[in-house]
């Protein structure tokens, strides 16, 4: 197959590119940077760059293919880039695949419901209620695509080589105020991006071969079965030990960061998901519960040093 991925020099995008031309598909990579050297290791599919930004008009006469991939998102505050890229970008990447009678598979966040505690909810259970101009555009994208009849994967925090924001963010956090103990028993969702990468090509191969079939306008939450501890996590990731501190501590210390609420309660409040029906459907193993590949631990390690 022929399979493009919006983003795809991204740390998602480039994952699902990598996973896509090991299963032998041929891969249209869109990005705003255009090419990038694959490693010399990467075999497989072959891969055509083009440069093109969601924000704008796309080249379509250039962008066939069997089954479409969105990954780019745009995360930060600014509402007009957000609506640019998200909502906008979503609404071009769908009238792209369906000038070739395409499927689009999306990726969203599980932040579009919003600040919790949230434990074991299924697809379905909670409504949407997104805190942020970028998960309130993610979840209007989401809109769009279900309407075309393609899927929308809700992703977890993401772990592995490439990621700047999720392990840096807490080891940054937890070494600099340590963790009181009630913190190292609160569970939230995860994804590592080999198993993302192996969930949304699966889902980009099945929708292409079956348009019809089970995936057909659906919701999944893409993350790990089983929840995990950020602290933890991110000890095992790092090496680092994160020291214990009393809840008052802490406290007086989260004051001072200047995390939002939502970031406060992400770190200090359950936060997971019945995520099995996307493996299910798959017939896919989502790995290890905390993969500590050694390219991720050394990425990790290495970004520690650098601060």
């Amino acid at each position: 197959m022929r399979i493009l991925v919006s983003g795809g020099t991204g740390f998602l995008g480039s994952a699902v590119v990598a996973e896509l031309r090991a299963r032998g598909h041929d891969v249209v990579s869109l990005s705003r940077s255009g090419s990038r050297p694959a490693p010399a290791s990467e075999t497989g599919g072959r891969v055509e760059h083009l440069r093109a930004d969601l924000s704008d008009e796309l080249p379509v006469s250039r962008m066939g293919a069997d089954a479409y991939l969105l990954c780019a998102a745009y995360v930060g505050a600014d509402a007009r880039t957000a609506e640019a890229v998200n909502l906008h970008g979503a609404e071009r990447l769908v009238r792209a695949a369906q000038a070739y009678r395409a499927p689009v598979v999306a990726l969203s966040t599980l932040s579009v419901y919003g600040s919790g505690p949230h434990r074991g909810q299924a697809e379905g259970a909670l409504e949407p209620h997104p805190e942020s101009v970028a998960s309130r555009t993610r979840a209007a994208a989401e809109e769009i695509v279900r309407g075309s009849g393609g899927a929308v994967l809700r992703t977890a925090l993401t772990t592995g080589a490439g990621d700047r924001w999720v392990v840096p963010t807490l080891a940054g956090i937890a070494t600099r105020l340590g963790a009181p103990d009630e913190l190292r028993t609160v569970r939230s969702s995860v994804i590592a991006a080999p198993a993302l990468a192996r969930a949304a090509a699966g889902a980009a191969i099945r929708l292409a071969e079956d348009p019809a079939g089970a995936l057909r306008a659906r919701t999944f939450h893409l993350a790990h079965p089983d929840p995990v501890n950020l602290i933890g996590l991110c000890e095992r990731l790092t090496g680092v030990a994160v020291p214990h501190v009393s809840s008052e501590a802490f406290a007086q210390g989260v004051e001072g960061l200047g995390l939002s609420p939502h970031q406060t309660r992400l770190l200090t409040e359950d936060h997971w998901y019945d995520s099995t029906a996307i493996w299910t459907a798959l017939d896919e193993s989502p790995g290890p519960t905390i993969d500590a590949d050694p390219d991720a631990v050394a990425w990790y390690r290495e970004r520690l040093a650098e601060r």
